[in-house]
């Protein structure tokens, strides 16, 4: 649910947000935010953790609207919306990302 922030109704970036914090690493709370913290990476070279950013039908190439964390095996995790919830769904579904961000760059011992 866009700007929920509580395990009963996440947003894409509260998500990411608080998985994070379970580790340890602070990221800000929007996706605005998010984009800047940590390392771009290219969109081939994925690993788990890394996030994948994309405008959204009401954010820009440079502010974009929707986060989603690579889980590994090609698959992606993020809150969709209130009618599907937390899901998990192929990385060939986010070839639109203007970004990918790798936050836990030069964090030793953090995955």
């Amino acid at each position: 649910m866009w700007g929920a922030t509580d395990p009963d109704a996440w947003g894409c970036s509260s998500l990411v947000q608080a998985t994070y914090a379970t580790i340890g690493v602070q990221l800000p709370r929007t996706t605005f935010d998010q984009v800047g913290p940590g390392q771009q990476v290219f969109g081939t070279d994925l690993q788990p953790g890394d996030l994948l950013f994309i405008a959204g039908s009401d954010g820009t190439t440079a502010r974009p609207r929707h986060v989603g964390r690579y889980v590994g095996d090609g698959k992606v995790i993020d809150a969709k919306g209130a009618r599907w919830g937390v899901v998990e769904s192929a990385v060939t579904d986010w070839t639109g990302a203007v970004a990918v961000v790798r936050p836990l760059a030069g964090r030793a011992g953090k995955a």
